[in-house]
């Protein structure tokens, strides 16, 4: 007989599992959404740098860039993962979590940018 050990209750991988669709809902839709804009600019509008900042194909190219090994890991069993970058050192969080955490920082990069 052979023992599995699962770090987390029912509870906790419900959770994940369902962040992670929630996740990849996400992503695909903002993408749609993201692609149809592009779609929409002139070729002028398409390359050009407004303010010194990112061209909507550059942000294009970013996303691209970005968002493949996102969408893999999605796609990808937890063990394949554990297995690649090892088991984390914190409990896992969900989507909501990891939105609070990220304006957390946001806020403490603009307080200290003043």
């Amino acid at each position: 007989m052979v023992l599995l050990y699962v770090p987390m209750c029912l509870d906790q991988i419900n959770t994940l599992m369902e962040d992670k669709a929630f996740i990849a809902t996400l992503l695909s839709t903002n993408s749609a959404a993201f692609v149809h804009y592009a779609n929409k600019q002139s070729e002028t509008q398409f390359t050009s740098s407004p303010n010194e900042k990112w061209s909507v194909g550059q942000n294009v190219e970013h996303l691209i860039k970005s968002l493949s090994p996102v969408n893999l890991a999605l796609l990808l069993p937890g063990f394949v993962l554990r297995f690649q970058f090892g088991k984390p050192n914190r409990k896992p969080r969900t989507y909501q979590e990891l939105v609070n955490r990220y304006h957390e920082k946001l806020e403490i990069m603009v307080k200290n940018s003043w």
